[in-house]
């Protein structure tokens, strides 16, 4: 049986300030872990230290990634947890230089990646199932979760919402939307709800985007939410009929009884990825991690341990039960379905100028 999660980890959310770490739904409330497992530790090239997000994610990794890995390739895996902020990782690469493996939610300047990460090695990572898109310079995407059109299954008898576009019709489906307070994400879907194409979402029209998100809020339909307890909380108590929301999220709240479904039309996929710190005390080993920690297997079991989660590893498909995969919005039969994935690498260009524009308008 999947196991339901506590929390979708909102691995991608606090880049540039700390004000957002409520969002790092990962942690769930709890504090900073660690734990080892595996082999003899024994010499430097048996060690890798593992830097995550925290909370029940962490429990699930240690369980589906690290001890696997550990055993797979004969080291010492050590974990702990950050915030998913960029402070404690130049903090290890300009003091401490203990980790060695981070997982980052988060797009980051390509200045800043050159200054914190060193290149993946895909001599080493060479998972044939991972997409293009998947293996960027500096990073490794190893999963996923969609945003998903969302809505409350007992607030229409008739038509449901099956787009993002029905997300922004208040005629049709009358209600209140739930929406993030953040613009990764929620800029794309604002746009896609207009008419854009995926193939022509970059680079952002954020004119257009701020417009159709004004449609919203300026009629009073938007009811905003910053983490994924919340989201989950508004769809669960009805606070909104519609919402654009995050498929582990849902599926939670479905398994608890609550009127509420999605569609994957027009579905789009956030990643979160592996990167190796520029001073990794093992930076051997740590590419060799990361090519296991982003296998099939893995992959497979990543997802069947914590519902929401979808392989950035397609392979990972052929060692999962059909009812598991049948849900998960990577899974190839969903390709003419969703719309894409967030574009990692003009976020990381773009972020803290949108970001400050975000800001503004939401404080109007």
């Amino acid at each position: 049986m999947r196991k339901r999660q506590g929390t979708v980890h909102g691995r991608w959310t606090a880049v540039a300030t700390a004000s957002l770490l409520g969002l790092v739904a990962c942690s769930a409330g709890n504090g900073p872990s660690s734990s080892s497992t595996g082999g003899s530790g024994k010499g430097d090239a048996n060690v890798v230290v593992v830097a995550d997000g925290g909370g029940s994610y962490h429990d699930s990794q240690v369980k589906t990634t690290y001890e696997p890995c550990a055993k797979d390739l004969g080291i010492k895996v050590t974990s702990t947890s950050y915030d998913y902020t960029i402070g404690p990782i130049r903090a290890q690469v300009n003091g401490a230089k203990q980790w060695d493996v981070v997982s980052l939610g988060n797009p980051m300047d390509p200045k800043l990646e050159e200054e914190l990460l060193q290149p993946i090695d895909y001599n080493v990572v060479q998972q044939a199932g991972l997409p293009e898109d998947a293996k960027l310079k500096y990073q490794v995407v190893y999963v996923y979760f969609a945003w998903v059109p969302t809505y409350r299954t007992d607030k229409f008898s008739g038509d449901k919402p099956q787009s993002w576009a029905d997300v922004w019709d208040v005629k049709r489906f009358p209600g209140p939307r739930g929406l993030l307070n953040y613009p990764i994400g929620t800029l794309e879907i604002a746009l896609m709800a207009d008419g854009v194409p995926y193939d022509q979402l970059y680079p952002l029209d954020l004119d257009r985007a701020f417009r159709k998100l004004d449609e919203l809020r300026n009629n009073g339909k938007v009811v905003w939410y910053n983490s994924g307890a919340e989201q989950a909380q508004q769809v669960a108590n009805g606070i909104v009929s519609v919402s654009a929301a995050w498929n582990g999220r849902i599926t939670q709240v479905k398994g608890e009884g609550v009127p509420a479904d999605f569609t994957m039309n027009g579905a789009l996929l956030q990643g979160t990825s592996w990167g190796v710190l520029k001073t990794a005390p093992h930076p051997e080993t740590a590419m060799k991690f990361i090519e296991c920690a982003t296998s099939p297997a893995v992959g497979a079991a990543d997802t069947i341990d914590f519902v929401g989660n979808a392989p950035a590893n397609l392979d990972a498909f052929k060692d999962m039960p059909a009812d598991v995969a049948d849900g998960v919005p990577s899974n190839p039969k969903f390709k003419d379905t969703i719309a894409g994935t967030v574009d990692w690498a003009w976020w990381g260009k773009n972020f803290d100028t949108i970001y400050q524009r975000w800001q503004d308008w939401y404080a109007k």
